[in-house]
């Protein structure tokens, strides 16, 4: 299976690399946007958090946000490969479905934690954001919420029926999910009621990971007085593990019928 799924990968991998388009917006849109962003917030919350607190929210809110985006659209080729008879001739082999989205996770997770690689030390070489100094417990937030965000771009491509609902369905809770888990602005600033149900969404416990790592320096432990990123991150592994189990038995009752 693992190697059905590594050859899968590589193919969507070579697909992604020929499209211009897709590359340019997967890489260089969110560095544009975490610019203006970082740039805007960067002297109002300087006045009231460490110096770099602006341009780390913006960085590490395009991370989670944009990061979904793009790796819903990577996801969503299960449906063209369906429309254009792809699935088809992989329907008889035993172990289609979970190479199929093996391959999927693969590639995803690949470009994923190359957009945020690149997006971060962008960061750090424009902005200060304190990525070096913090770069083995943001490596693994990174990592994590990499993990968390294919696995939800690939439960929206095997519940949604078609390209059409997928795009509509992903792009009202991925941007409901980011208003209300703190990608737009920081929740620490908002109401404890607000801030309460942020918590039901991956977007707030992965905003929270960046925060306690870019904000304050926090290990995975933490300390009495600053809570480290172990909880965020063992939520965010939690989830990925429901979305991945609801991804097959979705691809098992919507891909593979006959």
């Amino acid at each position: 299976m693992l190697r059905s799924a590594i050859i899968l990968a590589r193919k969507d991998l070579r697909l992604f690399l020929r499209d211009r388009t897709a590359v340019m917006l997967a890489f260089l849109l969110p560095m544009v946007l975490a610019t203006v962003m970082g740039t805007a917030l960067g002297g109002q919350m300087g006045k009231m958090m460490p110096a770099s607190s602006g341009a780390s929210h913006a960085f590490a809110s395009m991370a989670v946000m944009m990061l979904m985006f793009n790796l819903v659209a990577s996801a969503g080729t299960l449906q063209e490969e369906r429309s254009e008879g792809t699935l088809d001739r992989l329907r008889l082999t035993p172990s289609a479905g979970p190479s199929i989205l093996a391959g999927k996770l693969i590639v995803t997770m690949v470009m994923a934690i190359a957009q945020l690689a690149l997006l971060f030390l962008f960061g750090a070489a424009f902005f200060d954001v304190p990525v070096f100094e913090n770069l083995v417990p943001l490596s693994a937030t990174c990592v994590t919420w990499a993990l968390t965000a294919s696995s939800l771009g690939l439960a929206f491509a095997t519940i949604a029926r078609t390209r059409k609902q997928l795009e509509g369905i992903s792009t009202l809770l991925i941007l409901g999910m980011s208003a209300v888990g703190g990608a737009w602005f920081p929740r620490e600033i908002a109401p404890e009621w607000f801030q309460t149900i942020g918590l039901a969404t991956p977007v707030a416990w992965a905003m929270d990971a960046f925060h306690r790592v870019l904000w304050s320096g926090s290990s995975f432990a933490g300390s009495a007085e600053q809570p480290g990123i172990a909880a965020p991150l063992a939520v965010l592994l939690l989830i990925a593990g429901v979305l991945l189990i609801l991804s097959h038995r979705f691809y098992r009752a919507r891909f593979t019928a006959k």
